[in-house]
């Protein structure tokens, strides 16, 4: 997240979150995956600031906006326990190191499932979770692959943690040869 405000008649506004929200809406309403994009945009280290928040409304207020984005924006900037939870520490899980903060989201949502399946929202609070710093890293990627296998989740929320977690297995094989060719052209030198 870039940092950048502008004041609109008193109210401070997160550029970027802003520019995202006018590109995704320039043509057809907001769609849930351009709320999500919008959000996991806002996201700083798991916390969406008060301009980030007022960039949202502003598009919500401003610009045609589906009612699954409605609904996903209503449920995440009104909740407020799975947002405190950020990463740091670690946890051993069926022999796997896991993020604490991620397997501790899980808990909350298993908690208000009340023996239910998980549903979206649930992985969508797992996967916020995992972005709480600069990029996604073996450790969490592992902690959602483990959360995968191991919880009942709805269609919805399966499909969506499998396509993180291909996301995340790609980015992170990418990684290692970024980081194989600095070592190559270093040793080289």
């Amino acid at each position: 997240m870039s940092g950048k405000t502008k004041t609109i008649k008193g109210t401070k506004y997160d550029v970027e979150v802003l520019e995202i929200g006018k590109q995704l809406t320039e043509h057809r309403p907001l769609q849930v995956e351009g709320a999500r994009k919008m959000w996991e945009s806002a996201l700083d280290g798991n916390k969406v600031t008060k301009a980030e928040r007022n960039s949202i409304a502003y598009i919500m207020e401003n610009h045609a906006v589906s009612d699954e984005a409605k609904e996903f924006f209503d449920f995440w900037l009104n909740e407020q326990e799975v947002s405190a939870y950020k990463g740091g520490g670690y946890q051993d899980v069926d022999g796997i190191k896991c993020d604490r903060a991620m397997i501790q989201v899980l808990g909350i949502f298993k908690r208000k499932s009340t023996g239910m399946t998980l549903g979206l929202r649930a992985a969508e609070g797992v996967w916020f979770c995992a972005l709480d710093g600069k990029g996604v890293t073996k450790v969490e990627k592992d902690t959602m692959d483990l959360i995968h296998r191991k919880y009942d989740f709805g269609e919805s929320g399966k499909a969506f943690l499998k396509n993180k977690m291909q996301w995340c297995s790609i980015a992170l094989k990418a990684a290692e040869i970024s980081a194989l060719g600095e070592t190559t052209r270093h040793s080289s030198t």
